[in-house]
C-alpha cells in the first residue's frame, strides 16, 4: 500500500499579522518561524505601522538564538513577475542596529540595516523587491541575525504589512522602421 499525502499551497495570506490569535512566541497564522519570532499589538510597539493592530517581531527580549526566521510558502505562477513590499522598523535602545534580510527560495533578494533612535518605534515603509517565480509554488523568508552584534537586548526588529502582487508586463508589438541607405556619386 502506497499513501501519498498532498498539501495543498494557497495564495499569500496574513501579511499585516491581523488574522489568527496572538501568540507570544511562535509563528503567526499562515507563517512559519525558527529563532524568536512573536506578534505584539501597537500598543507595545507605538507608534504602529499603518495597517491594523498587530505586527511580527524578531528577537523580542532574547539574544538567542542568533538567527530568526519568519517565512511562507505559497502559490505561485511560473515565469510571472511579482512585487514583495512590506513595512519594517525598529524599536528599543537608541543606536543598536539589527539587518533585516528577505529571500525567495533560497535567494536573497533584500538586506537593510535599521538603527533605533529611541524606545519608540521607527518605521521605513513601502520597502520592495521584486521576483520571477520558478514554479507554481515560493517561499518568501524574512530573516534577521543578530551573531556577533552588540547585544540585541531590549532592541526589536518589527515587520508589518507584508504584500504580494503580479507585477504586469506590457507585451508591446514590434515596431516596423524604414529602411535607410545612401548613394555616393561615381558609384
Amino acid at each position: 500500500t502506497v499513501t501519498i499525502n498532498v498539501t495543498s499551497v494557497g495564495a499569500f495570506a496574513n501579511g499585516s499579522f491581523e488574522n489568527g490569535p496572538p501568540t507570544s512566541f511562535g509563528a503567526p497564522q499562515s507563517w512559519s518561524a525558527t529563532g524568536v519570532v512573536t506578534y505584539f499589538d501597537a500598543t507595545n510597539y507605538l507608534p504602529a505601522a499603518n495597517n491594523g493592530t498587530w505586527m511580527a517581531v524578531f528577537n523580542p527580549g532574547a539574544n538567542t538564538p542568533a538567527v530568526s526566521t519568519l517565512s511562507q510558502t505559497f502559490a505561485t505562477v511560473a515565469g510571472q513577475a511579482y512585487k514583495v513590499q512590506f513595512d519594517a522598523g525598529m524599536a528599543g535602545q537608541a543606536g543598536k542596529s539589527q539587518t533585516l534580510q528577505a529571500a525567495v527560495g533560497g535567494s536573497s533578494l533584500f538586506s537593510q540595516a535599521f538603527t533605533s533612535s529611541g524606545p519608540t518605534a521607527t518605521w521605513s515603509e513601502n520597502l520592495s523587491f521584486n521576483f520571477t517565480a520558478s514554479g507554481p509554488v515560493t517561499t518568501l523568508t524574512f530573516s534577521v541575525d543578530i551573531t556577533g552584534l552588540t547585544p540585541a537586548l531590549n532592541t526589536d526588529l518589527l515587520l508589518d504589512d507584508v504584500r504580494i502582487t503580479e507585477v504586469s508586463t506590457v507585451n508591446e508589438a514590434p515596431v516596423a522602421t524604414a529602411d535607410a541607405y545612401s548613394v555616393q556619386a561615381g558609384s
